[in-house]
C-alpha cells in the first residue's frame, strides 16, 4: 500500500477489511515516515488488530501485517 502520508489511515480502512483471512497488508514507508507509522498504529489499535507486525527485509523497508485467520 502506498497511499501517501495523509491517506494511510483511509487506505487501511478500505483495504484491510477486504483482505481474505490470512491475507497480508503491505505498508510502504512504515519505518521511514513517523506519520505513516502513527496512522497504521492508530488504525490497528482502534480496530483491535493484534496480529504481529512483520518487518519485511527489503530495499524500501516494506512492513505489513496479516489479517486474522477465521
Amino acid at each position: 500500500m502506498t497511499c501517501g502520508i495523509f491517506r494511510t489511515a483511509n487506505c487501511s480502512q478500505i483495504l484491510y477489511p477486504r483482505l481474505q483471512p490470512g491475507g497480508f497488508l503491505i505498508v510502504d514507508d512504515y519505518m521511514d515516515w513517523l506519520t505513516c507509522r502513527a496512522a497504521i498504529d492508530f488504525y490497528r489499535e482502534r480496530e483491535g488488530i493484534d496480529e504481529k507486525l512483520i518487518l519485511v527485509p527489503h530495499m524500501n523497508r516494506y512492513s505489513g501485517f496479516p489479517k486474522e485467520r477465521e
